[in-house]
């Protein structure tokens, strides 16, 4: 599963042990609102002093478990709170396929092209360094991830280049504790070249947007 925002290359490495007993909501709201006061600071150290003020979060935690609420936080933020998406866009910049964009674009996909892609199966994304293993049909949307876990979505083609996932279930405790079973994302085939296929993903939540390679898995 592609998210809209930018994640670090670290989430996916992460076996988690973290406890299930945050309101992680209320917490990446509390964040947010934090972040937003750091406007006037460079924005190379705008997300660190935006986690400055709740660092009680991670006290008495293990480095992993520390890790996990982190990396929780931190994706919500990428979802919800205005502008952080752009800053760590600007920190991963060159490692990532995705770009976020703030309107439509014209699709050059043809329907054959697009109906192509349901009988290929399997392609692979990159989230920063990581390459994201994905299985394709039309009712199912499977990533794999190099930690050995997965995240489960429900695929349904609204039209012959479009498609809606819905988050079913995942075992990876970011994706697990930052997405509520139902949360959909729209998926748009713009264009496809000889290795890959540019898709536009839009959060329909809060109507967010991105370009990204989907590469064929040969």
């Amino acid at each position: 599963m592609k998210i809209l925002s930018v994640l670090t290359a670290l989430l996916f490495f992460y076996q988690s042990n973290a406890q299930k007993n945050y309101n992680f909501d209320s917490l990446a709201n509390r964040i947010c609102e934090s972040f937003k006061t750091t406007a006037a600071y460079p924005d190379s150290v705008r997300i660190e002093k935006a986690f400055e003020k709740h660092l009680a979060i991670f006290e008495n935690r293990s480095q992993k478990e520390a890790e996990d609420i982190y990396l929780v936080l931190y994706l919500k933020l990428q979802m919800t709170c205005p502008g952080f998406d752009r800053i760590t866009e600007m920190v991963t910049a060159g490692k990532d396929d995705g770009k976020t964009i703030t309107k439509d674009l014209p699709g050059k996909a043809n329907a054959s092209s697009c109906s192509k892609i349901y009988g290929q199966n399997w392609f692979y994304y990159m989230q920063g360094e990581s390459r994201i293993n994905t299985y394709i049909n039309d009712s199912t949307w499977k990533s794999l991830f190099p930690d050995g876990t997965y995240s489960l979505l429900k695929l349904k083609k609204t039209n012959d280049c479009e498609f809606v996932i819905s988050f079913e279930e995942s075992n990876n405790f970011v994706i697990a504790n930052s997405l509520t079973k139902g949360y959909q994302f729209r998926y748009r085939i713009i264009e496809e070249f000889p290795e890959y296929y540019q898709v536009l993903s839009e959060d329909i939540a809060t109507k967010k947007k991105q370009l990204f390679k989907l590469y064929l898995l040969k």
